[in-house]
């Protein structure tokens, strides 16, 4: 499990999850993976995609759902790497 204060535990993006579901099935949710924000110096942001995948993995075991039952979006895509991107992509 990654700790950080600012980060969200799969358990945070259940509650968004549940909650949101209680009001419609068409919703996403946008879960940080490793930015903090006013931390954008090249070198100082590590993301993290295996937060959301362990989100997606935590969802699906606590309601039951199909596999990557999760709409997620970010706007951390300061990849530079075009193979780090699509290993993101396939990862979540």
């Amino acid at each position: 499990m990654i700790v950080h204060a600012c980060i969200p535990q799969p358990e945070d993006v259940a509650f968004a999850y549940e909650s949101l579901g209680n009001i419609s099935p068409n919703f996403t949710i946008a879960a940080s993976f490793g930015n903090v924000h006013g931390v954008y110096k090249p070198g100082n942001v590590k993301l993290e995609p295996k937060i959301l995948h362990n989100s997606q993995e935590y969802i699906q075991q606590k309601f039951h759902t199909p596999e990557k039952p999760v709409i997620l979006f970010s706007t951390e895509f300061q990849v530079q790497n075009l193979q780090k991107l699509k290993k993101l992509f396939r990862m979540v």
